[in-house]
């Protein structure tokens, strides 16, 4: 057995074990971090912590427990903010095994003034300190290190037109797909790109349902595809995607992965840049929200589609419906306004018919023409199937009235 303090030591990395998913067995998401990543960021710490890299050992292995730790990104962010935060303990003369509130306080306070980190940044060095707390059975101290107050302060959104125009400019099918679905759907860039074919399921009328997956709980949510459903039918098609385990966004590169998301933020931040917005995939999710409210579709349900647990965080769209309204109504008296107002009509996608821009259903052949009415479609289809699945149980107890008929 090779020990410790021997330069050949290596932290032994045990497979990451999978978990049972509504979708059958699933392993961890992976889509910015690989497993070879953590093992090579647990060896070289080795290398710069000493003996005192069992303390990430250790780190590692209680993330590991954790029932809420599905993403091996979150793991990776952990282990090697952790490894910053002992490496700074042992230079700055502190064992990390006798850490106490003042060099705790000492710490927060150099990622303030000398690294100058942000507010999100802080959060998560205050969420790391405290689970190393933890490991190292120092859980008492945790009530000295609180999260910073953040300043809730509304994105600044792109209007859905713009978002629209960018998509129809997106030359890669791929990419052009994967942010039309991000725009109309509201899931999260991760989500999205790790969607495999039998995650889709495309409704009588011609609209897509799309199954969702929550890699914390195990849990799922459906969203639906209106306006890009010919776009999304089109691209299963040419890309011949037929196979229920098939990748929908492969990537060309990583044979069995999915598309990074970098490329999706590089993609938003460049067309942010030639059009003088802030783009980058989470604000899709955002403008979504809002336009969800806007349609007249509820708190409690847009909390189901965008897979939110906290009722606050449906108030930040309502928050950004109200700053419409206030823009609105400046435009009324002469006050010039930043935001550009969608059109009086919406075209049917399905057969190019012009439907007022209040319209759920399309007055030529009845496509539903946003969320609300989908979803109150589907609520009809369910309601019908239930009473058609009741009066066949009745028949089937009673013969009889079959006879009468």
């Amino acid at each position: 057995m090779v020990p410790r303090g021997s330069p050949h030591f290596r932290v032994r990395v045990p497979p990451i074990n999978t978990q049972r998913s509504f979708f059958g067995e699933v392993v961890m998401v992976q889509l910015h971090v690989s497993e070879d990543a953590i093992k090579s960021l647990l060896n070289s710490a080795r290398e710069s912590l000493g003996d005192k890299a069992v303390i990430i050992e250790r780190l590692y292995y209680d993330l590991l427990s954790d029932p809420n730790v599905t993403s091996l990104l979150t793991i990776h962010v952990h282990l090697e903010k952790a490894r910053r935060i002992l490496k700074w303990m042992i230079d700055n003369g502190v064992d990390p095994e006798k850490i106490d509130r003042d060099t705790m306080t000492r710490y927060i306070i150099y990622l303030k003034t000398e690294k100058k980190v942000t507010q999100s940044t802080l959060k998560t060095y205050v969420r790391v300190i405290r689970r190393l707390l933890k490991v190292l059975g120092k859980e008492e101290l945790t009530k000295y290190v609180k999260y910073p107050k953040e300043k809730t302060k509304p994105p600044r959104l792109p209007t859905p037109q713009l978002i629209e125009r960018i998509i129809g400019e997106i030359r890669d099918p791929r990419y052009r797909l994967a942010v039309a679905l991000m725009y109309e759907t509201g899931a999260r860039v991760s989500e999205i790109l790790s969607l495999r074919r039998k995650h889709i399921e495309e409704a009588p009328q011609g609209y897509y349902r799309i199954l969702i997956e929550e890699p914390k709980n195990g849990e799922f949510r459906i969203v639906y595809v209106i306006k890009y459903a010919s776009m999304l039918r089109d691209y299963l098609i040419s890309m011949g995607i037929s196979d229920p385990e098939q990748l929908l966004f492969p990537s060309p590169t990583r044979p069995g992965e999915p598309l990074h998301p970098r490329n999706i933020e590089r993609i938003l931040r460049r067309f942010g840049e030639k059009y003088g917005v802030r783009l980058y995939p989470h604000i899709l999710r955002h403008l979504r929200g809002t336009l969800l409210i806007k349609e007249g579709v509820s708190e409690r349900i847009v909390m189901k589609i965008l897979g939110h647990k906290d009722p606050e965080m449906v108030q930040v769209y309502v928050n950004l419906v109200h700053q419409d309204v206030e823009e609105v109504i400046l435009r009324k008296y002469g006050i010039n306004s930043i935001r550009e107002y969608a059109n009086t009509t919406i075209t049917c996608p399905r057969c190019g018919a012009a439907n007022p821009k209040e319209a759920n259903y399309c007055w030529r052949c009845g496509y539903p023409l946003n969320q609300q009415a989908t979803l109150e479609l589907e609520l009809k289809e369910k309601d019908l199937e239930d009473k058609l699945r009741k009066l066949l149980q009745i028949l089937k107890s009673h013969p009889e009235i079959l006879s009468q008929i």
